[in-house]
């Protein structure tokens, strides 16, 4: 497997470089979850729309907890996790 770098304008894919694909050749194309070039929004941005997010719909959700707070497990993250 090989794998190269393109982007996508209109409506079409343009590799980088030229690279060399044999005629009926099967393809993948993935798209990358990147913030456009030039783009103000940060990492830590995305990071607090989604927090926001989530607490929306925290409190949106209508239903009562059946147990106490005391009683919910503590979560423990033992790995860094990237919104």
């Amino acid at each position: 497997m090989q794998a190269f770098s393109a982007y996508y304008e209109n409506g079409k894919i343009i590799p980088f470089g030229n690279p060399t694909i044999p005629e009926g050749r099967k393809i993948i194309v993935t798209v990358l979850d990147e913030p456009e070039e030039g783009s103000t929004e940060g990492l830590i941005e995305r990071r607090l729309k989604a927090l926001d997010k989530l607490q929306a719909e925290i409190h949106a959700c209508n239903e009562p907890l059946d147990i106490g707070i005391e009683d919910i497990p503590r979560p423990n993250i033992i790995r860094a996790v990237d919104l």
